[in-house]
């Protein structure tokens, strides 16, 4: 029995896979131009800036990238917008550009094996002690955005610090 939907092979069953979407984010060049932007074009208000600096993400950097970034309030999906320093995965001359689509993940590294597996390449993440991913981890398929896989267990400290304290996490569709 068809169920009327279409599905690619090359794109993961994420909701099988215990994920969740959260947030869209762009890369750009200038935050608070993006910020004045998809504010006005979405009615979107904005947690604080976050100036961070990311530590080395392997493979692709060990020394660490500055990056600044914001996260719409509300929700269930946010926008992220960010604007990193040149080198850095975020960087782009463009004003804004698709970066990536963000997943929380019940089981990361179930989920991370499942996509390597089924042909996307990780790109970047944190390696805890042992040499596993941890926290989260961008994964890249050839013709499709960039995925973010993040623990589910950063859920509170992310509502938390991006004041979304009244959000709530959906679960995923059976």
């Amino acid at each position: 029995m068809s169920t009327g939907q279409t599905t690619d092979a090359r794109f993961p069953d994420l909701g099988h896979l215990g994920a969740v979407p959260y947030h869209l984010s762009f890369a750009t060049r200038d935050l608070e131009e993006a910020m004045d932007a998809f504010g006005a074009l979405m009615g979107l208000r904005w947690s604080p800036v976050m100036d961070d600096m990311a530590p080395g993400l392997g493979p692709c950097d060990t020394t660490g990238w500055a990056c600044r970034r914001v996260v719409s309030a509300g929700g269930p999906l946010h926008v992220e917008l960010s604007e990193g320093s040149l080198g850095s995965t975020w960087h782009t001359d463009a004003r804004s550009e698709l970066h990536h689509l963000a997943y929380w993940c019940d089981d990361l590294e179930g989920a991370i094996d499942a996509l390597v597996a089924d042909g996307w390449s990780m790109d970047l993440t944190l390696l805890d002690d042992a040499g596993r991913p941890t926290e989260f981890a961008y994964v890249t398929r050839d013709g499709w955005p960039r995925l973010e896989l993040v623990d589910a267990k950063r859920t509170s400290a992310f509502l938390e610090r991006h004041e979304h304290a009244g959000a709530a996490r959906p679960r995923p569709q059976p």
